[in-house]
């Protein structure tokens, strides 16, 4: 077994939430990008939103059920 420096939850819960919160972003911006590009701004951030909401959800079950 290892170590267990009492920080292990603190880093799972940081990694869950930048798991989260990083596609999210990511989704947002390029939604704005393409919106202002392709003058659908308010569909295409939906639509960014959306799928990085869906990312992060998905890369949060996968992080908590490898544990």
């Amino acid at each position: 077994m290892g170590k267990d420096t009492g920080f292990s939850g603190l880093l799972t819960a940081f990694r869950l939430a930048a798991g989260i919160a990083l596609p999210l972003v990511a989704g947002v911006l390029l939604g704005r990008r393409l919106g202002e590009r392709y003058g659908q701004e308010p569909l295409f951030v939906a639509g960014g939103a959306l799928l990085g909401l869906i990312t992060g959800f998905r890369q949060a079950v996968r992080l908590l059920l490898k544990k």
